[in-house]
């Protein structure tokens, strides 16, 4: 029996050992460690195997003898050391391994050599155990000091484990509390009765439970990078923060990366990043090395100083001076570096993850760390803000006045502004698009479309000549199925006449897809609303849209104006485009008017709706319904 529970302890660890092996899993210190725990458990399993063989010989060959008391003693040479070894194991799990850890390591070492000193001495001294003069096997009286020791560190893996619990999923709480158990009996039952000896066993079936739920990481890999992924990335800094270290969270940024994808053609986009995380994992700390999103790869330092750092930030400066191979081919790889450090920035792995997440700032600088993060944290506060706006009614509508070439007042543009308690005035440049990306821009919008409606139905002065009121429908909105019975209901519930909305869409809009927009647009016109092209000019420049979307109004955006002013080959550029706007039948408003010049010189033009602070500048709703009375006066 004795001698099946050894060979099947070394059968389970070589198959464990070949299974991890195959897996490669080699890359944290953990790995490394979980490997060694392996080597120690086979080792002992077959210095247990030789002892059970040569034992029954040693009455009649001094040569068994010998051969039983070297196995023996090579078992408790590497036995001795697994208490200490798991220890570390789990301290490096639990993420709570640190440098400061250099005095305590000092103690370890001493101790553990002690223990050895007494297994190397036991030919002599026979304090571990010996054969007496019968040749019969016994403990010697210090054998109690090797597995005491052993309990030792496993306690103190124990109290790690019960410091770090909250840190842990439950796969790895699972797993650590089934070795524990399954140790303790091992050890107990060998202790109490000396001819079972199941201890080895035990730890090996114990570890073969920590691979399926500890160094099994496949749910924690990327494949397509083949580094970490970003449940990884949580899992990991939660433990390190958890357990107060100090670490540097560094995000390598592919500034470029849609052009990369772009440019390695179809069915290499999936590993197109693979040179780079390969790079990133032969640093100095590669083996916490993480993909977060499609262009976006972190790392993490833990306790690393700033020379670390800067050895760090100057590999990967040369590096991405030089093309990377995808392939054959060979490219350049844009990066920005995003360099937070905790406590001092980041406190949690949200925090971390905001960073990471958060467009870079394009000044094109390499290295973002310190105050050049001092924008995370307003983006943050919009982003509150924002989410918070429409329940604490930080939202409000401004009119922009538009006005007939002869100086009567046509209309308005609809301006979404908004004002937080807070932070105070926010302009839209800032919230609009960070409303885009929190995807809650529809709502804002509704929210514009309905307090303008109501407006329009509580203004008696519309019966008095103003033309219509502009609203703007972003690209989100566009594109969302039943679009236009949204839009539509929220018309009706006011009971206006639809004539009076003119739907404002940009040329980026425009741009997206023509059919559907088309589509959209010749909906929402049969149902008597007007469209106008807004920001004309602004780089998507392309009359072929201006042409095929069904549009009353074009608005030529205030850049092509102003540089009518400054050059003639700008004048040219206006005419131009005036001309051929007004040979497709559009009317044509000009925004961005400043000056008596600009309004004369858009006058000779013949345009129909000038707009700009020369006339006025968006207004509160208040005062907007004055200019409405004063110009019907």
């Amino acid at each position: 029996m004795h001698l099946a529970f050894q060979v099947s302890s070394f059968a389970l660890g070589l198959t464990v050992l070949i299974f991890t092996l195959i897996q490669g899993r080699t890359e944290k210190k953990h790995n490394k460690l979980f490997i060694i725990l392996n080597v120690i458990l086979m080792v002992s399993a077959l210095s247990d195997v030789v002892t059970a063989i040569a034992d029954p010989f040693r009455f009649v060959n001094a040569a068994a003898l010998a051969v039983a008391e070297a196995s023996r003693t090579i078992y408790f040479i590497v036995h001795n050391l697994i208490g200490v070894v798991f220890f570390y194991y789990i301290e490096t799990v639990c993420s709570i391994y640190t440098k400061k850890h250099r005095i305590s390591d000092g103690l370890t070492i001493a101790f553990i050599m002690m223990l050895e000193l007494l297994v190397f001495t036991n030919p002599f001294t026979h304090w571990i155990f010996c054969y007496d003069s019968t040749l019969t096997y016994s403990r010697g009286r210090l054998f109690h000091i090797v597995g005491v020791g052993i309990l030792m560190y496993f306690g103190a893996a124990m109290l790690v484990l019960l410091r770090t619990w909250a840190a842990l999923n439950y796969k790895r709480r699972a797993a650590l509390v089934f070795f524990f158990l399954v140790i303790m009996l091992g050890i107990a039952l060998q202790m109490v009765f000396i001819q079972v000896k199941v201890e080895i066993l035990a730890e090996t079936i114990g570890l073969l439970g920590m691979m399926v739920a500890i160094e099994d990481e496949d749910e924690w890999m990327d494949f397509s990078s083949g580094c970490f992924n970003r449940k990884a990335f949580r899992r990991d800094l939660t433990s390190m923060t958890l357990s107060s270290r100090n670490f540097t969270v560094l995000g390598i940024r592919i500034t470029n990366a849609d052009n990369i994808i772009r440019n390695a053609g179809v069915g290499s986009s999936d590993n197109v990043f693979e040179p780079v995380a390969h790079f990133l994992q032969t640093l100095r700390y590669g083996e916490y090395v993480y993909s977060i999103n499609t262009n976006t790869f972190a790392m993490i330092m833990p306790e690393a100083d700033e020379k670390e750092f800067e050895d760090t930030l100057s590999n990967l400066r040369i590096r991405f001076e030089v093309p990377f191979s995808v392939g054959s081919r060979k490219m350049q790889f844009n990066a920005a570096l995003l360099a937070a450090d905790h406590p001092d920035r980041i406190n949690n792995a949200d925090d971390a993850l905001y960073m990471l997440d958060s467009p870079v700032p394009g000044t094109g600088k390499f290295l973002y760390r310190d105050k050049d993060l001092d924008y995370l944290l307003r983006r943050r506060a919009v982003e509150k803000a924002v989410m918070n706006g429409l329940a604490q009614s930080s939202f409000d509508v401004f009119y922009q006045p538009t006005y007939d070439i002869n100086g009567t007042l046509h209309g308005a543009e609809a301006l979404v502004r908004m004002h937080d308690e807070e932070l105070g005035d926010v302009y839209p440049d800032e919230f609009i698009p960070i409303s885009e990306e929190l995807g809650i821009i529809g709502e804002i919008d509704d929210f514009v479309l309905r307090t303008v409606c109501r407006f329009i139905s509580m203004s008696q002065p519309f019966g008095l000549g103003l033309e219509c009121i502009n609203v703007n429908l972003s690209v989100v909105q566009c594109m969302d199925p039943g679009f236009v019975e949204h839009i539509d209901g929220i018309v009706e519930e006011c009971g206006i006449d639809k004539a009076m909305i003119n739907f404002e869409i940009t040329e980026s809009v425009a741009a997206s897809d023509y059919n559907l927009l088309g589509r959209i647009i010749s909906e929402l016109k049969g149902k008597g609303y007007k469209f106008s092209m807004d920001d004309y000019g602004m780089g998507y420049s392309n009359m072929t849209a201006v042409m095929a979307l069904d549009l009353d109004v074009i608005k030529i955006d205030k850049s092509i104006l102003w540089g009518a002013e400054e050059s003639e080959l700008g004048y040219i550029i206006l005419e131009n485009n005036v001309r051929m706007i007004r040979q497709m039948k559009r009317k044509i408003l000009v925004e961005g008017v400043e000056t008596p010049a600009q309004v004369e010189m858009l006058r000779k033009l013949n345009v129909d709706y000038l707009q700009g602070y020369y006339f006025s500048r968006p207004v509160p709703q208040m005062i907007f319904t004055q200019k409405i009375a004063n110009a019907n006066a």
